[in-house]
């Protein structure tokens, strides 16, 4: 006969298994993140406007005088025209435009052109003292005598210009 002593021990019999571990209170979520905002702009140069028809004729000028000095005249022309165009009462432009006709030997559009800019601004010294030029290329030495006494009413008696136009009026 067996005792129940000499039975090897064993484990005891499995109860029940365990109820599983309660699950530890779920961490409440963390609350949504509010939308991204969008990154500020950098602070931007204002948009630049554009060019008034007086800048615009501003840089036709500045271009007909650079073509003017590479004795691109039919160039020249053309901006200074278009200058004329954008800002007619600009009356340097005027009297730049019929330096350029003179060349080209346009001689009855210089005249006009140089009376145009007389009447837009008749203190203009400039054109008083093309306008006298003209005049007495063409033989007109009335006319000629009397643009060049108008430009020598408008500069100063002891300049330069002054000194060789009272030298071309004894000449007259």
């Amino acid at each position: 006969m067996i005792l129940a002593s000499q039975i090897p021990s064993q484990a005891a019999p499995a109860s029940r298994p365990a109820p599983p571990a309660k699950k530890a209170a779920a961490a409440p979520k963390p609350a949504p993140k509010p939308a991204a905002k969008p990154a500020p702009k950098p602070a931007s140069r204002p948009k630049a406007s554009k060019p008034t028809p007086q800048q615009q004729a501003a840089e036709l000028h500045k271009k007909g005088l650079t073509y003017y000095r590479k004795g691109y005249l039919r160039n020249a022309q053309r901006a200074l025209e278009q200058a004329t165009q954008l800002d007619p009462k600009n009356d340097e432009i005027w009297v730049d435009l019929g330096r350029v006709l003179v060349e080209l030997g346009e001689d009855r559009q210089a005249m006009n052109v140089f009376l145009s800019a007389g009447r837009l601004n008749p203190k203009n010294p400039r054109v008083w003292n093309n306008l006298g030029s003209l005049y007495m290329y063409q033989g007109d030495m009335e006319r000629a005598r009397k643009a060049f006494q108008t430009f020598l009413d408008l500069v100063p008696k002891d300049s330069q210009e002054a000194r060789e136009i009272r030298r071309v009026l004894d000449n007259l």
